[in-house]
């Protein structure tokens, strides 16, 4: 398939999401009947309680100390509030975004540990290198996306920031494996992503470049495969309704 993503710049995509801000996670809501709220939850879970196999034997995560997980392109922080309900009191959680409406829509005070917001950009993350335990993002990969080598460039930003034997949830968008199923996705796709968000925000662009975007994203085994480039190691998927949805998860050792 096409994996050309719909051409707008870094800053155009800033000004769309500014521009929606106080409506996107209303109309996530109504065009996914609420299962976003799921697809971060089971991408929360699957995160913090991972195992990874060494050799024969798989070992859990530890947590026998306390961790710091980053959150990016986390927008106005569902992925950041599903891993803060799942989290120990000695969690500290960073989310971060490049869109200063939405990260002001951050609750920090939710849950028992301590969240952080943090202005700032995937491409050059402003931390120092083997500081997270953990790093997420949910449903913005696609955004990174402006060409496949500005994609691998962040993916290599994310195995920077993680400390060695720290792992990458990246939740997403995906292609169904059944041509039947991605056509009848694509064309539920079409038909409200752009008509709706417009409807409800008041802005067309931004869900005409977001309906684009779904459609010509990445299959979960080539995603993997990039994941793979970008120097991770035991990457795994778990397709989600029908494949329209694909958690992975990723381990820098």
């Amino acid at each position: 398939m096409n994996n050309e993503p719909f051409s707008v710049s870094s800053h155009t995509i800033r000004q769309f999401f500014s521009d929606i801000s106080s409506t996107y996670d209303w109309i996530n809501v109504l065009m996914t009947g609420g299962l976003d709220s799921y697809w971060r939850k089971r991408a929360a879970r699957l995160a913090i309680t991972s195992r990874v196999s060494k050799g024969s034997a798989e070992q859990k995560t530890s947590r026998r100390n306390s961790e710091k997980w980053l959150d990016i392109c986390a927008g106005t922080g569902q992925m950041t509030l599903s891993l803060a309900r799942r989290a120990r009191a000695d969690t500290i959680i960073v989310a971060m975004d490049f869109c200063s409406p939405m990260i002001r829509l951050l609750n920090t005070t939710s849950g028992k540990c301590s969240i952080h917001r943090c202005l700032g950009d995937v491409g050059i993350m402003p931390f120092p290198d083997d500081c997270f335990d953990l790093v997420t993002i949910a449903f913005a990969t696609r955004n990174l996306h402006t060409n496949r080598e500005k994609l691998l460039h962040c993916f290599g930003e994310v195995k920077r920031v993680l400390k060695p034997g720290g792992r990458f949830m990246n939740l997403e968008t995906s292609q169904p494996s059944s041509s039947l199923v991605r056509k009848l996705f694509h064309g539920f796709i079409g038909m409200t992503v752009h008509f709706l968000g417009m409807a409800v925000s008041g802005s067309s662009s931004p869900y005409q470049y977001l309906a684009s975007s779904i459609q010509t994203f990445y299959p979960p085994a080539e995603l993997s495969n990039l994941l793979v480039e970008a120097g991770f190691k035991n990457v795994s998927f778990f397709p989600m309704t029908g494949g329209s949805v694909a958690a992975h998860l990723a381990w820098k050792r």
